[in-house]
Formats: C-alpha cells, sequence, structure tokens
C-alpha cells in the first residue's frame, strides 16, 4: 500500500494546466498516486451500491455524462480498482476526481483509525500515514533531526528525495529503515485520548514555513482554542472569542480562495498539504477576514475533540 502527500496535490497541479470535468487526455499519473487514502476512499464509494447517478449528478455535482459513464462501468460487472481505472472514464478528469476526492472524504468512506499498511514493520493508520508523508515533506531539517530524532543520513536522504509521494516510498529511502519509521510514527501517532495538542503539532509542521502575500507577508501562524468549536460557527461569535467589538468588520471568506492565495508565495506541494491537514482533520472549515487595512485572515476548523482550531496571518489592504 502506498499514500501521497495528496490526491488532491497532483490535481490541483494538473487544475492549472486543464480545468475542466471533460476528459483532457493528461497521463492517469499526473493526477493521482495508486495505493492513497484518497484512492481506496474513492473506489469504495464508488464501489457502492447505494452510489447511484442521482448521488454523482445531485450530491457529488459531477457532469452528468461522467456521472453516467462512471455508474454504467461498475453496473456493468466492472468495479472499480483504481484511481488510473476512474480517471480512464470519458468525461472524467481533474475537477471530477477532486470532487469525488472531497466527497468520499466528508463520508468517511475510509477511517483515520483504520490501518494503512505496514512499512518496515511499522504500523500506521490512515491519519497517521497522511500525518507522515505531511511531515517529511514540509518539516525543515532542524525538525526532522531535532524534533522527530532521525538520523541526519535520514533526514538528507529525505530532503534529497522530496517530494515524497508514498509511504512506500519513504520507506525505501536510504538510511530510513524500522527505527526511523518508528520514530516517525511516534511523532504523528493519533493521541489516545482527546487532546488537540499533537494535532496542533501537527499543523505547525505543515503551517511552518508558509506565507500570506498581500501589500506585505506575514508568516502563518497556528491558532487553537481548545473546547470553543461553537465560537466558529459564526462571524459574531468570532469577534467574541477574540475579544473584540461587534462592530469591528468582518468577512466571511472562502476556504479555496483563502488556498489559492497561498499558492502565489509558497510552494505548491506545501500548500497541497497544508490544504489536505486541515481538511482530514478538521471540520466545518471557515474563514474570517476580520478588520480593515491590518486585516487578520482565519482559516478555522472544529477538531474531533471540540476545538476550534486553524491558521492565521495578516493581510494588509489598502
Amino acid at each position: 500500500m502506498r499514500h501521497a502527500v495528496l490526491l488532491a496535490t497532483a490535481l490541483s497541479l494538473s487544475a492549472l494546466l486543464a480545468g475542466g470535468c471533460v476528459d483532457d487526455g493528461l497521463e492517469a499519473a499526473e493526477l493521482a498516486v495508486a495505493g492513497t487514502p484518497d484512492e481506496l476512499a474513492v473506489l469504495r464509494f464508488l464501489n457502492d451500491d447505494s452510489t447511484t447517478f442521482a448521488v454523482l449528478d445531485t450530491q457529488v455535482k459531477l457532469d452528468r455524462r461522467a456521472a453516467q459513464n462512471l455508474v454504467a462501468h461498475r453496473d456493468g460487472g466492472d468495479p472499480f480498482d483504481s484511481i488510473d481505472e476512474v480517471d480512464a472514464i470519458a468525461y472524467v478528469g481533474p475537477t471530477a476526481l477532486q470532487k469525488l476526492v472531497d466527497f468520499a472524504r466528508a463520508g468517511d468512506w475510509v477511517r483515520d483509525d483504520e490501518l494503512f499498511g505496514t512499512f518496515d514493520g511499522v504500523d500506521f493508520t490512515m491519519a497517521e500515514a497522511r500525518a507522515a508523508i505531511a511531515l517529511v515533506n514540509t518539516a525543515s531539517a532542524a525538525t526532522l533531526k531535532d524534533g522527530v530524532r532521525l538520523d541526519a543520513r535520514a533526514v538528507r536522504s529525505i530532503l534529497d528525495a522530496r517530494p515524497v509521494l508514498t509511504m512506500t516510498e519513504l520507506a525505501g529511502l536510504y538510511y530510513v529503515g524500522t527505527a526511523m519509521m518508528t520514530r516517525l510514527r511516534a511523532h504523528v501517532a493519533t493521541p489516545t485520548s482527546c487532546d488537540d495538542a499533537a494535532l496542533v503539532a501537527g499543523l505547525h509542521a505543515v503551517a511552518d514555513g508558509l506565507w500570506l502575500t498581500s501589500e506585505s507577508d506575514y508568516p502563518l501562524e497556528v491558532v487553537a482554542w481548545p473546547g470553543q468549536a461553537a465560537a466558529g460557527a459564526s462571524a459574531a461569535s468570532m469577534l467574541r472569542l477574540l475579544g473584540l467589538p461587534s462592530t469591528t468588520p468582518v468577512r466571511v471568506g472562502s476556504f479555496d480562495r483563502m488556498m489559492t492565495r497561498l499558492g502565489y508565495s509558497n510552494d505548491e506541494v506545501a500548500v497541497a498539504a497544508l490544504r489536505a491537514f486541515l481538511t482530514g482533520n478538521l471540520t466545518e472549515l471557515r474563514v474570517y477576514e476580520v478588520g480593515l487595512i491590518q486585516v487578520h485572515d482565519y482559516v478555522v476548523g472544529t477538531s474531533r475533540c471540540g476545538g476550534l482550531v486553524g491558521i492565521a496571518a495578516i493581510s494588509i489592504e489598502t
């Protein structure tokens, strides 16, 4: 089994080149990496009898021709075995694949606590595999060496190989063996009790070094309010949480637009890893733009522990 930084990573790159849901002739390898949790979620979703044309058409919002072709393929006695097979269906392209990934993820077609695979003798759950790949692709050499406690030779091997797309690729790198995989798993391990500390640490790993560019550049910061998930439900409650007057200007922004803005000044793989972490670990993601001229941007969501967690930065808008 393998794990990509994120199926959507490749999808977002392809979407820059193509941009419709009609098959554009791109190679499947450009769109997805086989054996990822995202691939498994999509395959389970598409192969389930409850996934009808109506679901694909009205809920996933695929092109009607793509929806018809997907259902006809499955109902013709040929269940989908790979994301390549899905991509080969007429009228299925980057946009359709992204919609399928998002919908399958939201429907819990794979569980975070489900075993993803064993690599160098070390078991990784779905969540741990996602976090491990995000970590090795975005963390600094110092973080990998001093924070994760990887051997210096393993760190160099990882840095030279970036982007590392799968857990199998990671396990196959020089000087990355059982001991190093054990340390990686310990660093990203799902907490046994409901504690946002591990989530926040993981978010730091993927957000560190990213900047938001406006008329000035400001680094991303991680924000967390334990037990305060309800405060993110509206602009008014968010202002109360921040201790600001109710008259403070605040706009509700778009998550996709914020990710696009981050893509202007940061590495695409790093932004995709951040997007994957946020969407994979938080629900009810919202964007609030607070203030005028010096605008404080917040991307926050609800953690499994009921906390409000996310990222923040400043935009200068004159």
